[in-house]
């Protein structure tokens, strides 16, 4: 009888935890209710958009979010502008690092960890590598709670696997490949520049300069478009392939040939998919904003954009959703390009590009 009123006594507190955060969250959904809408800086990535705004739309009806897209070279000076004039108009930045870091560094972040109120969300088991593994940067403003290898593909009709195994990125430089080397522009930030400083660091300037100048790399706006041009058999390469707009067109028995050069960290680098989550202080609705981030962080939210947008989510209960077996190889060390440790480096890579291939 004493055994079982310890192991009830133990229990009690278990318990009374679980209602304890399921009342909070309650109140925290009320309150935003009350608010009535969160707005968001969003990847630019049709995709993760649909399901961001579809799946917010059917969880929290009464909650309008305000999904705004836009390059964080060209968003962030504005609402750091608008923050200076005191209009805090935002609540949630869902992008790309860069726009992360930049807001982190002047100071328009709150932390994410206070702000959680799901206690799985901050569990170690939660996540692969712990819960640390989320933060980009030390001061744990800037989540990444994705990791996606990424690699160039090429076609194997017009190019043989062999070649690439036993070249590697340097097939690239081949004569015969020029002019058929398609890249989402690497001069207006998204995977683009990522694999510029990619090829950067494992080519050398010299490498990068060859692949841009001498073989006449031609660049798209979009990664769909770059993406669009291999299918069509216009080029060879991607380099920022859309991996949703390819699954696309293999429905339609299209782009089969399309292959990934391999998850080699020597022929691939991992980042985030494009996507961080952080909050933004002194936020719009700060409610909703809270809401939000526990939200993003759901096995639901994670999973369906992993799925729709082709990435891997850290969490340990979602499966990896990257097309072509893209999985990071265990024991290698990989480029990270969206971590805050890299960011002088990628930013003299980033200037260096325009100078080589001017706008």
């Amino acid at each position: 009888m004493l055994r079982v009123l310890v192991v009830v006594a133990c229990l009690l507190p278990v318990a009374a935890a679980a209602q304890d955060w399921k009342a909070e969250w309650a109140s925290l959904v009320a309150a935003a209710k009350k608010e009535g809408a969160v707005s968001v800086a969003g990847s630019r990535s049709p995709d993760a958009r649909r399901v961001m705004t579809e799946r917010w739309k059917k969880d929290f009806p009464d909650i309008e979010i305000q999904y705004t897209t836009g390059s964080s070279s060209t968003w962030v000076p504005k609402v750091l502008e608008e923050r200076k004039a005191g209009k805090f108009l935002w609540d949630n930045f869902a992008t790309g690092p860069t726009g992360g870091y930049m807001l982190a560094y002047n100071q328009a972040l709150d932390p994410i960890t206070p702000n959680l109120v799901i206690p799985e969300l901050k569990a170690d088991a939660t996540w692969q590598g712990g819960y640390d593994a989320l933060f980009n940067d030390k001061a744990k403003f800037v989540m990444g709670p994705w990791v996606q290898p990424a690699t160039i593909w090429f076609d194997s009709a017009k190019v043989s696997e062999e070649k690439v195994k036993r070249l590697g990125l340097r097939v690239l430089l081949e004569p015969e490949y020029k002019g058929k080397i398609a890249w989402q522009d690497p001069r207006v930030g998204g995977p683009g520049e990522n694999y510029s400083y990619f090829l950067y660091e494992k080519l050398g300037e010299a490498g990068l300069r060859k692949i841009l100048v001498d073989q006449k790399s031609v660049f798209f706006n979009a990664a769909s478009e770059a993406t669009t041009s291999v299918v069509r058999g216009n080029h060879y390469f991607v380099i920022g392939i859309q991996a949703s707009t390819l699954e696309q067109f293999k429905k339609e028995g299209l782009g089969t040939t399309i292959k990934p050069m391999g998850t080699d960290s020597s022929v691939a680098w991992v980042g985030t998919g494009g996507m961080v989550l952080a909050l933004l202080n002194r936020a719009a609705h700060p409610n909703a904003a809270k809401l939000f981030v526990n939200w993003m962080l759901t096995r639901e939210i994670q999973d369906a954009l992993g799925e729709a947008d082709r990435m891997n989510s850290l969490r340990t209960d979602v499966k990896p959703y990257t097309d072509g077996g893209l999985r990071a190889i265990p024991g290698q060390t990989y480029i990270n390009t969206t971590n805050e440790a890299v960011l002088d480096r990628k930013k003299m890579v980033r200037d260096l590009v325009p100078k080589i291939v001017p706008h």
